[in-house]
């Protein structure tokens, strides 16, 4: 693709740029279809009934938009969040998983243990103050009440 963007006369640069854009964007698609199945789900629950009653009353698109599907979706957005948080924690080039792979290979198992239980702690935390004030953004029912 690289020569082909070339014969344009484009500097080396802007097609290294070009191609490493899209890479990326290639990596980010093959890694966020669970959260897309989970959106797309979250989006088809929400009754078009909503949409219509909204529309009669005049809503515009946006209004529709941060009126009804966000906070519709918020609990799956908050979801998705944790999903990609946890995956990011978990990826193969991720420095202390693969530390942790290397001195297991090198047969340092308290160590590799000692560091595995410091890793799960911390992700633990960053987990557990996500969800706490994520909670606090998403719409539930009860609240309105």
């Amino acid at each position: 693709m690289a020569e082909y963007i070339r014969q344009f006369g484009l500097p080396q640069w802007f097609v290294d740029f070009l191609t490493s854009v899209v890479d990326k964007v290639y990596e980010i698609i093959s890694l966020s279809g669970v959260q897309i199945l989970i959106m797309l789900a979250a989006l088809q629950s929400i009754s078009p009934s909503l949409y219509e009653a909204a529309h009669v009353e005049g809503a515009g698109g946006w209004e529709k938009f941060w009126l009804i599907t966000l906070p519709m979706a918020s609990s799956s957005l908050l979801l998705c969040l944790i999903y990609s948080i946890i995956d990011s924690f978990v990826a193969y080039n991720n420095p202390i998983v693969v530390l942790t792979q290397e001195l297991m290979g090198n047969m340092r198992y308290g160590y590799s243990a000692a560091m595995s239980w410091v890793y799960f702690l911390m992700v633990s935390v960053i987990l557990g103050l996500v969800a706490f004030l994520g909670s606090k953004l998403v719409f539930t029912y009860d609240k309105q009440r």
